[in-house]
């Protein structure tokens, strides 16, 4: 679940879960806060993912991509990151520390 940012913050935070029960109110939140000019989504206060955070973090790239926007995630869990290297998908990820 996201957590409303202050408007001058270009991070979002999220929060709790982000699994395949949780994906479709995460990403319609996420998407717009990226509408709105957020550019970085901080996971560290994310408890638990699976494959549905991965495939989430995607189509924000996707999203991204099209409105020429770099997208970056920081506190990526590392389940997060052992999921989309097994996927083969973690270079589509751009990540900050």
């Amino acid at each position: 679940m996201l957590s409303s940012p202050k408007a001058e913050l270009s991070a979002w935070p999220l929060k709790g879960n982000v699994t395949f029960y949780e994906a479709a109110n995460i990403e319609r939140e996420m998407s717009q806060a990226l509408q709105r000019g957020v550019v970085c989504f901080d996971w560290q206060a994310v408890d638990k993912v699976d494959s549905a955070a991965v495939a989430l973090a995607l189509q924000l790239q996707r999203i991204a991509v099209t409105k020429k926007v770099e997208l970056v995630h920081c506190h990526l869990p590392q389940a997060f990151l052992d999921l989309a290297d097994l996927y083969g998908v973690s270079h589509f990820v751009t990540r900050i520390e």
